[in-house]
């Protein structure tokens, strides 16, 4: 199953690819591969996403308990020449399951994403992570 979503006026592009779901086999990769990108791995969650983007991930399963996948602790240093890249992969994956989000937001518009699953589980990744430069401390 493939969805794309576009916000109009060229501000961002989404690309929704739900890959092996039910299908019993090994977890997938993801076609993409965008450098700099980091996984973190929690309760058999494996997310995939790149730091200068995500600042925090938090899964809230059907019974309403709330796993955080992640937690931005300390600036993201980008190196020399290094600039916020306006590509970034997003994923989250359970055993077989794996939903990745191809996102373009190069004027960097993108908040939040919410991800609704239908079993009642809620994938929310906020933007918003400190970066150095400018902000080094």
């Amino acid at each position: 199953m493939r969805n794309k979503v576009a916000v109009m006026g060229s501000l961002a592009v989404l690309t929704l690819a739900a890959v092996g779901i039910g299908t019993g086999a090994a977890s997938p990769r993801l076609a993409v591969d965008l450098p700099e990108h980091r996984s973190a791995a929690v309760e058999g969650y494996e997310l995939r996403f790149h730091p200068a983007w995500l600042s925090a991930a938090v899964l809230r399963t059907p019974e309403g308990r709330e796993i955080e996948l992640y937690r931005q602790s300390a600036p993201y240093k980008l190196g020399a020449g290094e600039a916020v890249p306006g590509d970034h992969l997003l994923s989250i994956g359970e055993g077989p399951e794996t939903v990745g989000l191809l996102m373009q937001d190069r004027a960097h518009l993108v908040k939040r994403i919410t991800v609704e699953y239908y079993d009642g589980r809620v994938f929310t990744m906020d933007n918003g992570p400190v970066i150095c430069p400018p902000s080094c401390f």
